[in-house]
């Protein structure tokens, strides 16, 4: 071993074996330092993005800022205190949440009078999008 003494947690002082053991590669690829949490973390965030989707691209939906804005706020936590921990990928889908809460906050807010304005609609600047690609599609 490294010298280390370990008799329990309470009285052990030094670097974590599990640690070391990385450290101690490197050649290590990041998929062999990627922890198996942060990779089940990102597909849940993968799936959670996947089902907003249809709420971005419905013309009559509706959600609130007091949906979504505190969303992104929790987002922005999660993303940094995952970032620390060193789950970059969970700290990756927790921006891209924010960046589709933004998007949902942005364009799916009721009561907003720009809502109802053709150049700020979604399902417009989509339109304007295929007519730009493939323009013989109208």
């Amino acid at each position: 071993m490294n010298g280390n003494v370990y008799y329990d947690l309470s009285s052990y002082v030094g670097p974590s074996p599990f640690q070391a053991v990385v450290a101690s590669n490197s050649r290590a690829s990041l998929f062999n330092r990627t922890m198996w949490q942060d990779i089940v973390i990102l597909a849940g965030s993968i799936v959670a993005i996947a089902s907003l989707i249809p709420t971005l691209i419905d013309e009559n939906a509706i959600v609130p800022h007091t949906t979504s804005i505190p969303t992104m706020v929790v987002l922005s936590g999660q993303g940094v205190a995952f970032y620390t921990l060193d789950l970059l990928g969970s700290a990756l889908g927790a921006g891209a949440g924010i960046l589709i809460w933004s998007l949902i906050a942005y364009y799916k807010a009721p009561g907003d009078a720009a809502l109802l304005s053709e150049r700020r609609s979604l399902s417009h600047v989509v339109d304007r999008l295929r007519t730009a690609v493939r323009p013989d599609t109208e």
